[in-house]
């Protein structure tokens, strides 16, 4: 007797290339879907494997845009470091008094 064999099931990953909006909406309905139907369990298994890739997918994103955040803050606070000492050197070795006299530009 030959085995039955089932249908491969979709990987739950495929069509990741989704944005964090387009994901996450797809997640809300998703679970709108589960909550609403009755489904078979194999379905249900389906379908909760699908919403932790795409959980895990918005997850990801969200740890790389908070990088990136980080990243920028991090190169900001750098910059104003550095202009904030190139004006303090300035302070102290009175170059900047060439430029102003009695806080008038001459």
């Amino acid at each position: 007797m030959p085995k039955k064999t089932t249908p491969t099931p979709k990987k739950p990953s495929e069509g990741l290339d989704l944005s964090f909006e387009e994901a996450s909406n797809e997640l809300e309905n998703l679970v709108a879907k589960v909550e609403s139907e009755r489904s078979d369990l194999e379905t249900l298994v389906e379908n909760f494997d699908r919403g932790m890739a795409l959980y895990d997918h918005c997850n990801r994103l969200l740890e790389d845009a908070t990088e990136r955040i980080t990243i920028i803050r991090e190169r900001r606070n750098h910059d104003q470091t550095a202009s904030n000492n190139v004006e303090t050197s300035l302070d102290k070795s009175g170059d900047s008094d060439d430029f102003t006299e009695n806080g008038e530009l001459f």
